[in-house]
């Protein structure tokens, strides 16, 4: 599906699933990031929800959701939504 001007229902869908992914503190190198998620669980999520028929279509609805309803971001700023080991933070979340 397509992320559009009107919220439509796989929109909420696709928005509902995100917010379950599974964040807490992860550690890369010898940083560690409050509160976060890898962009790779959320894109396994978006598929097996059902929300997305492949990983490009599930990146595309994460990169929508990080664009268009500002739901999170990169920890550092420096990555689009990604299938990856990369980290991510919800938007709004006091560390």
């Amino acid at each position: 599906f397509r992320f559009g001007s009107g919220r439509n229902a796989d929109e909420l869908h696709a928005y509902q699933t995100f917010l379950k992914v599974k964040v807490r503190n992860r550690t890369h190198g010898f940083k560690t990031y409050k509160q976060c998620f890898v962009g790779k669980e959320a894109v396994d999520l978006l598929l097996s929800s059902g929300c997305a028929d492949s990983r490009v279509e599930a990146v595309e609805i994460g990169r929508n959701l990080a664009n268009e309803y500002n739901l999170f971001e990169h920890v550092c700023g420096d990555h689009k939504f990604q299938d990856d080991y990369l980290f991510y933070r919800f938007k709004g979340v006091n560390l």
